[in-house]
């Protein structure tokens, strides 16, 4: 049987690599692609951001002797991902119209004062978040992201509950 505490900076690591590799992904798909994100898809990014910036913090004190500092870390890491899960569903959901997105970002938010609605339309690009930009096997990349968000969740709690132990 594997031994579950000597994996736990391996799974941080992974964890770690992933959402970097998240991040520069679509960073690349949105400067390389030219595929401009929505204001769901940058809120998206957010869990991975975090991770980025706070796996670090984790790993640091699962190597000072203090895991159970890490197993808080890493059991909000866990959260902060199963939203982004559900924040992934949902951004999937408006792009499938089975419910209606931000009146901001799905082409539905009106605006009181006509006069502006040229300034508006000559400086705002409103991309839409119920418009699949793009997809692979069917999958957007909110899609994507939810599953990512899921899987790296389910890790973050594994390690939080079963490898950080160091006894």
């Amino acid at each position: 049987m594997i031994d579950l505490t000597k994996k736990a900076e391996l799974l941080m690591g992974l964890m770690f690599i992933a959402s970097l590799s998240l991040i520069l992904a679509a960073l690349g798909f949105q400067y390389i692609g030219d595929l401009a994100p929505c204001d769901l898809c940058y809120k998206q990014r957010w869990a991975y951001y975090i991770a980025i910036a706070v796996i670090p913090v984790a790993l640091f004190f699962y190597g000072r002797e203090m895991p159970q500092i890490s197993r808080i870390i890493l059991i909000i890491i866990a959260l902060v991902f199963f939203a982004n899960t559900a924040l992934g569903i949902y951004h999937s959901g408006v792009e499938w119209k089975l419910w209606a997105g931000p009146s901001g970002c799905s082409g539905t938010d009106t605006l009181d004062d006509t006069i502006n609605l040229l300034k508006e339309l000559e400086t705002i690009k409103i991309v839409p978040c119920d418009k699949v930009q793009w997809s692979l096997l069917g999958i957007s990349m909110a899609g994507y992201s939810a599953l990512a968000s899921l899987g790296l969740g389910l890790i973050s709690l594994f390690t939080a509950l079963k490898a950080c132990d160091k006894n």
